[in-house]
């Protein structure tokens, strides 16, 4: 079984295609498609079947286009996790977002992206988790610097009164 991935999605490139033919080649625990019209029956329809036939635990379609491609906007994203091979849709909650017990975090449709949640927190990408990191060791090292510059000052400051001292005496 052979799964390719398309680059229709403006500034996004993919390259790789996924062979389940391959011996000893474990299904994947979770896969995502990002549907497109070519694929939009496929991708919600004989796919739904065929991941849990090879082993998927989870299975997300997500239309990223705007508009979308799927009829219904809350329909965006749909989910299946896999019960003996059966699948079995997984409800949106109040938001309309779809818990994933593989990843152990709440995806959320934001066209074009597709965020993850976690204690109600945006999870970061892997630039954004860098440059978090980057803007918090600036601020320790402007916060060292001027931590050291107020003691430069406080021992000018008593150099000056020693003189002063010494001066008087």
């Amino acid at each position: 079984m052979r799964f390719q991935r398309y680059n229709r999605i403006e500034g996004v490139h993919f390259t790789e295609l996924w062979e389940m033919d391959k011996p000893n080649r474990p299904a994947p625990a979770i896969t995502f498609e990002l549907v497109i019209d070519d694929t939009l029956k496929d991708d919600l329809g004989e796919k739904v079947r065929r991941y849990g036939q090879i082993g998927v635990s989870e299975y997300f379609a997500y239309d990223p286009h705007k508009p979308s491609f799927v009829k219904k906007e809350r329909l965006r994203l749909q989910g299946w996790r896999y019960v003996n091979e059966q699948p079995i849709p997984i409800p949106p909650n109040e938001k309309d977002w779809l818990w994933s017990e593989e990843l152990k975090v709440w995806l959320v449709p934001d066209p074009p992206y597709l965020q993850f949640y976690s204690d109600g927190e945006r999870r970061l990408t892997k630039a954004e988790y860098f440059e978090k990191e980057a803007r918090s060791e600036r601020k320790a090292r402007l916060d060292a610097e001027q931590r050291a510059g107020g003691s430069v000052s406080k021992i000018r400051r008593i150099e000056q009164a020693g003189k002063r001292l010494s001066s008087n005496i």
